[in-house]
């Protein structure tokens, strides 16, 4: 199992969903599924959200408001 191109592969996934809207969030059970118009992200590590300099966590009071408050124009950044 080589690590460098593991890293690739999932730097080659992420940049397909670059530049792509986020449309909807859904939450099941114990992981996380961001969908980006056609694509689907499944995660098990909840992402941190960035909103204007402020950074939420899962976990935090207002987490998953600010996932979901910017569904239209969100879209992922390296």
């Amino acid at each position: 199992m080589t690590t460098g191109s593991n890293t690739n592969n999932e730097q080659q996934a992420l940049d397909v969903l670059m530049g792509i809207r986020l449309t909807s969030v859904e939450f099941v059970m114990d992981y996380i599924q961001l969908h980006f118009e056609e694509h689907t992200l499944s995660a098990l590590t909840h992402p941190a959200v960035d909103v204007a300099g402020t950074w939420y966590h899962s976990g935090d009071c207002r987490y998953r408001d600010m996932l979901c408050a910017g569904l239209c124009p969100f879209e992922l950044n390296a």
